[in-house]
């Protein structure tokens, strides 16, 4: 026979435990759902805050910029050809770059704007060899624009 301490401290938590559980179970069922109305505010409702009748809607009208047609450049500006080539050529060279040649390697830097040349031994030949070949393939690109090693 079951005692009254053993039902005392036993059966009544775990009779307690399962009706929390029913209780639980039944309010979270999926087919039953609480109505999702807010509540509406009408001017009788029992509130304190004033009614606020809504705003009349209000017309806007952007104003208008008038739009620019001069930018600054003149209309029939050309460059002078000195520049023109400089520009051709410094293109033309740094589009074959990293470039091999029997002097040295020509290389970019195009955080500098410049062209790099690094140079085999003997330095003084390669050099002299080098400006010859300048002045005869690219003789637009000075020699300035050359950062030697």
């Amino acid at each position: 026979m079951i005692s009254k301490t053993t039902l005392k401290f036993y059966l009544l938590p775990a009779i307690l435990l399962v009706v929390i559980i029913i209780i639980y179970i039944i309010a979270t069922l999926p087919g039953r759902s609480k109505p999702n109305n807010p509540a509406v505010i009408t001017p009788t409702s029992s509130t304190n805050k004033p009614y606020l009748s809504p705003t009349p809607y209000i017309l806007v009208t952007p104003t208008k910029i008038p739009v620019q047609n001069f930018t600054g450049a003149e209309i029939n500006q050309t460059l002078p050809p000195e520049l023109k080539n400089l520009g051709e050529q410094k293109t033309t060279l740094r589009r074959l770059t990293p470039l091999t040649l029997p002097v040295g390697m020509i290389d970019f830097d195009y955080e500098n704007d410049r062209f790099t040349l690094t140079l085999k031994e003997p330095k003084n030949e390669s050099e002299a060899t080098f400006d010859l070949w300048l002045k005869q393939t690219y003789p637009a690109i000075p020699k300035e624009q050359f950062a030697i090693r």
